[in-house]
């Protein structure tokens, strides 16, 4: 039978031996908790790279702990690291991927940020779009496009995250698609600039042998390895590297280099670490020799405009002619958080004011590494504010420096770009072969990759196929067709939706510019290329008509500015016409100190230079019989476009058309018809009957409007213009004299009565009204998206009631539905309620009534988050 002990002899020991135990926990613990904190000073320091070592030390037996497990990092089971509370470990795991995403580490940051998302945690909501750019640039647009749907379903805001998710839904479907796309080039590695550790990237190519690049290979200082960046030179032939500058300051790094056409000057962007800031200021050097033999002088700062103080500018390119130097700044006047600039140049002295490239190359986001190919008329540069595949994506626009008019970027697709960041293009001599950096195939550094580009060649389910006119400059025949973007919808709502041409086609074929000197309307020497481009256009294809809107910048009273861009419109008019152009194809207008391209001010920040941009004339080619200016959708306010030139002639031209139909029936309608042909012949083109409707549309009440209309027999809209029906089949098998019977289908009109719901959508501020003139007691309204399908939803509300609610809309099949119309205009009151922006905001889309007469009229409209468009229509005797 066994001893029993008493518990009076065992129970101190028992006492002790926990003692122990808890002191080496409490341990462990504040051992975990000061790393933590170290760690969290060195993400506050921008030391994303650090942060990330020491948040894996706490979470995970890192590569800075010895571990016998075998478990792959940074999957590693916690050893001896001692507990953190769960708040503080679900709060170090978000840090930790934080620390990866910032330090450009794609692949640990996905993991980082799934084992997060597992916590359900909801302190960080913006971890679910992080996760959704990780998977991307990982390469699964699938599963990162369901992310992104997810994010934006919990993110009640619509700020530039939402907008940011929304971008990146597009990119995903474009990457799909890309991917099915045949290769357009061969992509290798570079041999001869690769390194064992440090980023290898820039490429700069002096000859058939010889290459420039920059790399923050390690250096060994006092026996510990540093990563200083420096510019080096390579021997394709041979393989041997070596620094490019031996002679420069230590401290000074040096990068993103740029060699002038006679080799005797080098550009390049220098800084130093700032140890009181956590970032570091960038700025454009240069370098001089004698000879190309000669060694480096000592670097020198360009001055202002390029460098300026407070600011950061870097990756300058010099143009082969010396003319301009390309670069990168965040200087005041940037759209996003780094756009690209250019500046004359006078040697190696900036010549006036820096001037912003504008809004078709600069984003909201970062714009970097330009490179412009005077052989094509082309400029590269990187982005991640566009349409792309992830990371920083390659695009190009077409223009020129001098003009500063670029075309719409198109990205340069796959394999030149990837999910990750892809960098520094650059072409040489006009060959085939191409020079760019990227980090798709490593963890963290960027490496430099040729590319010897292929013959583009679509496939044929996967492209749509776009005619183009070989006679077009600047015409891109490369770009792959944009892709839709599918934005988050409620199971119950859910739809199939199939890529589908538009079908309704733009008629604008070219639209140019040109530019103004301060409180001039001179024709610049340096435009005048651009109007014989537009004179030689005219003349080659008869059934082109112009249009010319100009422009003013912000500075002076409204009347000047009224006065100055009617005459910049003269201008161009008399040359048009000098040069032989029949004064019929033309269409003159002015808008003054509207629809700017920069953001323009009357105080400190206005720069006379800068706001050139701004001091324009637009020429739009159409084959329009009756063109009109129509914003590109660049403008500031473009989505509040009003267009009452456009009120104008469509109220004229259907007056005088329902006179000419009714002379034969009354004296006073042929007197009427009379004085309107006279008028025509006026000055301007502009008719009095014009200018008088421009008047009561802008100046005079509705009632008054209804007794002028009425007083003149004319039946008329506000905005749009009536034209024939060309672009539906809507009406097939119908014969056009027949009259709809309309009424009978309007009691299957869907109305949602929800009073509370209709009291929230009319909250939203309701935009200048339109107003629709018609004799009919009934119409149909077809609603579709407006110029190409972007995922945009309305609701529609009409009378107090919901008729359409969260329809999404198509370019290839309407929303329907039909109205009754009261004599009282009060009760004809249809409002547009944007239940989403889409790709591109704002919600537009294209109306088109139809009558009992089966008379279509067309009206564009637009609303957002903030506005309602609200249209009236008014009846009248016929």
């Amino acid at each position: 039978m066994p001893k029993i002990v008493n518990p009076k002899y065992y129970l101190p020991f028992i006492v002790v031996l926990l003692s122990l135990v808890n002191s080496k926990q409490i341990l462990y613990a504040q051992r975990a908790k000061k790393i933590l904190k170290t760690a969290d000073a060195a993400f506050k320091s921008a030391d994303y790279y650090q942060a990330s070592k020491l948040y894996a030390v706490v979470l995970y037996d890192s590569p800075l702990v010895k571990s016998n497990t075998g478990l792959v990092y940074p999957h590693q089971a916690v050893s001896r690291r001692g507990k953190l509370k769960p708040t503080e470990r679900i709060r170090a795991t978000y840090q930790l991927a934080e620390s990866y995403r910032l330090h450009n580490n794609n692949g640990a940051a996905l993991l980082a940020y799934k084992d997060y998302l597992n916590f359900r945690d909801s302190r960080f909501p913006l971890a679910q779009l992080w996760y959704a750019n990780s998977l991307l640039a990982n390469d699964d647009p699938i599963n990162a496009q369901n992310a992104y749907n997810n994010f934006l379903s919990r993110y009640p805001k619509e700020d530039e995250y939402a907008s940011m998710a929304r971008l990146g839904i597009a990119s995903c479907l474009y990457t799909v698609q890309e991917l099915k796309e045949n290769q357009r080039a061969t992509v290798i590695k570079s041999s001869t600039t690769s390194s064992s550790d440090g980023s290898n990237f820039a490429l700069e190519k002096t000859n058939d042998s010889i290459v420039w690049f920059t790399s923050s290979r390690h250096e060994m200082v006092k026996k510990q390895k540093t990563y200083p960046v420096r510019l080096y030179t390579g021997n394709d032939y041979t393989g041997l590297v070596k620094k490019l500058v031996s002679s420069a300051d230590d401290q000074l790094n040096m990068g993103a280099s740029s060699l002038s056409a006679d080799g005797l000057t080098l550009y390049f962007t220098g800084w130093k670490k700032n140890k009181s800031s956590a970032t570091d200021e960038y700025q454009i050097y240069y370098l001089e020799r004698g000879s190309v033999s000669a060694q480096w002088g000592k670097p020198m700062v360009l001055p202002a405009p390029v460098n300026v103080k407070g600011y950061s500018s870097k990756q300058p390119f010099i143009t082969p002619d010396g003319q301009y130097l390309f670069f990168s700044s965040n200087q005041l006047g940037t759209k996003g958080s780094y756009d690209i600039w250019m500046v004359k140049m006078n040697g190696k002295i900036p010549q006036g004011a820096a001037i912003n490239a504008g809004v078709h190359v600069n984003t909201v986001r970062e714009e970097v590494s330009p490179y412009f190919d005077a052989t094509d008329s082309s400029l590269y540069f990187s982005s991640d504010g566009a349409i792309g595949m992830g990371g920083m994506d390659i695009y190009k626009a077409q223009g020129t420096p001098f003009q500063n008019n670029w075309s719409k970027t198109v990205n340069l697709g796959h394999p030149i770009n990837s999910g990750k960041n892809d960098l520094y293009y650059k072409k040489y001599k006009g060959s085939d072969t191409v020079y760019f950096s990227s980090d798709r195939a490593s963890s963290c550094c960027l490496e430099i990759f040729n590319a010897i580009l292929l013959p583009y060649t679509p496939k044929k389910d996967t492209v749509l196929s776009i005619p183009v006119k070989p006679q077009q400059p600047r015409q891109d025949t490369v770009k792959p067709v944009q892709p839709v973007v599918q934005p988050f919808i409620k199971k119950d709502t859910v739809q199939t939706i199939k890529l589908t041409p538009d079908s309704i086609e733009a008629i604008t074929t070219k639209r140019m510019y040109v530019n103004y000197n301060f409180a001039s309307a001179k024709i610049r020497s340096i435009d005048v290329p651009v109007l014989d481009e537009v004179v030689k256009q005219l003349q080659e294809n008869p059934e082109l008509n112009i249009a010319v809107a100009s422009f003013t910048d912000c500075i002076g009273s409204r009347e000047a500015n009224i006065n100055m861009s009617k005459k910049r419109s003269a201008s161009v008019r008399a040359y048009l016409i000098k040069k032989g152009i029949d004064p019929a194809r033309l269409n003159t207008d002015y808008y003054a100190k509207r629809y700017f391209l920069m953001a323009c001010k009357e105080d400190a920040s206005y720069d006379k230079a800068v706001q050139i941009a701004n001091r324009r004339s637009d020429l739009i080619l159409t084959t329009d019989k009756n063109p009109r200016w129509v914003p590109s959708g660049e403008e500031i306010g473009a989505d509040l476009f009003d267009n009452q030139s456009v009120v104008a002639t469509t109220t004229a031209e259907a007056g005088s058309k329902l006179v000419n139909e009714q002379s034969s029936k009354s004296s006073v309608n042929k007197r009427t018809n009379s004085k309107l042909q006279k008028n025509e012949k006026g000055s301007g083109g502009r008719t009095i009957a014009e200018k008088n409707v421009i008047k009561a549309d802008t100046v005079l009440p509705a009632k008054e409007k209804i007794r002028q209309e009425k007083s003149t027999n004319k039946i008329a809209v506000q905005q749009p213009a009536s034209v024939p029906d060309q672009k539906t089949n809507t009406n097939k098998g119908v014969n056009q004299q027949q009259k709809l019977d309309i009424s009978e289908l309007l009691e299957f009109v869907p109305k949602v009565k929800a009073n509370n719901l209709v009291d929230e959508m009319k909250m939203r501020i309701p935009s200048k009204p339109l107003f629709v003139y018609t004799t009919s007691d009934s119409v149909r309204v077809d609603l579709f998206d407006n110029g190409s399908f972007d995922y945009d939803s309305l609701s529609v509300i009409y009378n107090k009631e919901i008729v359409v609610y969260k329809q999404l809309l198509r370019t290839n099949k309407p929303v329907t539905f039909y109205v009754k119309l009261s004599s009282d205009q009060s009760k004809n009151e249809m409002i547009f309620f944007a239940e989403s922006l889409g790709i591109t905001p704002p919600n537009s889309a294209l109306m088109v009534i139809t009558d009992g007469a089966n008379k279509r009229t067309e009206v564009n409209i637009s609303s957002d988050f903030n506005f309602n468009t609200v249209v009236y229509f008014i009846k009248v005797n016929k």
